[in-house]
């Protein structure tokens, strides 16, 4: 039930025709009729992000059981099979979840204007790099970046955020390296690095560094629904696109 209450509360912040129009600008489309189109599969992948715990299969029953009735699509009658969606996740690729975290962030921070953010980066061996900002006061996550762990991404995040200050959870180089870059504009200070059991990155595995990037983008995208979903409910008010 508890799955099927924070299923309820995705797709209310991210939408059916708004997963449709990330698919669209990324290219994806589907090429034939299949058991897991692409809107499917994005969701399906938001789906293990929001429970990490959950095999393929568990969340192909949850989707079966509840996405229908949520966005009012119907669903084949028959249920995909673990390799066909792998195969699917391969096919969707990462660059929907990019556009589709950059449009929720955007669509949920008109409301709540940070000038402040914290600056982090998630190192795993053998995988791309991440950044991420997160509010100073919530911990929300406010912008990600799986592209590489080289500061051009940790720049490029800070410029989107148009705060006029960042506490970097940085070495003094690298700090000093992000202050010439962003300009004299914006502000950069130190800040505690955050444990990896804190991060919405806990636990993130994954076969290749495609899929890693998918599921870190996905996870994202269920912190920050979430997040606005349990604000909006106190403050009855809408995610805007």
């Amino acid at each position: 039930m508890r799955d099927r209450l924070a299923l309820c509360a995705l797709v209310s912040a991210v939408p059916p025709v708004v997963v449709d129009e990330a698919l669209q600008d990324a290219g994806v489309v589907a090429e034939r009729i299949r058991t897991l189109p692409p809107w499917v599969t994005a969701y399906h992948v938001l789906g293990s992000a929001m429970c990490p715990p959950a095999g393929y299969d568990e969340v192909t029953d949850l989707l079966w059981t509840a996405l229908p009735a949520v966005t009012g699509r119907g669903l084949s009658r028959q249920r995909p099979t673990t390799g066909a969606i792998t195969r699917a996740r391969s096919r969707l690729g990462v660059e929907p979840l990019d556009i589709l975290l950059r449009r929720l962030i955007g669509a949920t921070s008109g409301c709540a204007q940070l000038n402040a953010v914290e600056l982090h980066r998630f190192d795993q061996p053998g995988r791309p790099g991440l950044w991420w900002i997160a509010d100073p006061h919530t911990g929300s996550t406010r912008g990600c970046d799986v592209r590489a762990s080289g500061l051009d991404a940790a720049v490029s995040l800070v410029r989107c955020a148009g705060v006029s200050r960042v506490a970097a959870a940085l070495p003094v180089e690298a700090r000093a390296a992000l202050q010439q870059r962003v300009g004299g504009s914006v502000w950069v200070d130190a800040a505690a690095p955050k444990p990896a059991e804190e991060t919405p990155w806990s636990g993130l595995r994954a076969r290749s560094s495609v899929a890693w990037q998918q599921e870190a983008l996905a996870r994202a995208c269920v912190d920050v629904a979430l997040e606005w979903a349990s604000s909006s409910t106190r403050s009855q008010s809408h995610v805007r696109y």
